[in-house]
């Protein structure tokens, strides 16, 4: 708002949002729209492939520079991906509203990108890629993630979590072999809760 002459303040918070976020450059909001997909935290590497083809490394940076000029994302200085930047969002409402800016299509294929890119960098959080790869359109791998992510539960004594993971698993269209994974790992869940039947 100070940096309107006169200033203004608009009716919601949304409304303030996209005021700051219509003062970046159209490209610095089409990088900053695909690291939303990733969540509140994002990596510089994982950018580029869901811009496309001529998006260079040195390009995103730039941009993801004047984001943190902004005051819209933040760098940390440890990432999670060895020789990866990792971002993110100051507040989640900035990436919430960027997010609702992309297409359903395009949300799709962002996540199966994004779910891509994960699975190369050996990413551990097996519930995050099942749901990458679930809205994503990609059930057959999301399946197979909702299965580990049920196993992970499991193994941490989150019997809700994993009854819940196998039942996403199930709804991907999981069968044979797969879907009996899930159902007896979801049956062992049931009966460390006491629940027999």
């Amino acid at each position: 708002v100070a940096d309107r002459d006169p200033p203004d303040l608009p009716a919601t918070v949304a409304g303030m949002v996209q005021a700051r976020l219509d003062a970046l450059d159209s490209e610095t909001r089409r990088v900053l729209r695909a690291g939303t997909v990733y969540g509140q935290v994002f990596w510089a590497g994982g950018v580029s492939p869901l811009l496309g083809v001529g998006s260079e490394s040195a390009s995103v940076a730039a941009r993801l520079k004047a984001a943190i000029a902004h005051e819209v994302v933040d760098r940390h200085t440890d990432a999670i991906f060895p020789g990866e930047v990792e971002y993110a969002f100051r507040h989640a409402i900035v990436r919430d509203t960027l997010y609702d800016t992309l297409t359903e299509r395009d949300r799709t294929l962002a996540h199966r990108l994004a779910g891509t890119w994960l699975e190369e960098m050996g990413a551990r959080d097996a519930a995050a890629l099942a749901e990458h790869f679930e809205r994503g359109s990609e059930p057959g791998h999301a399946m197979r993630w909702y299965l580990r992510a049920a196993e992970d539960a499991l193994g941490g004594h989150d019997l809700e979590a994993c009854i819940a993971y196998a039942d996403r698993g199930a709804a991907c269209g999981a069968a044979g072999e797969t879907l009996g994974q899930l159902r007896l790992v979801q049956a062992e869940a049931h009966a460390w809760k006491g629940e027999p039947a």
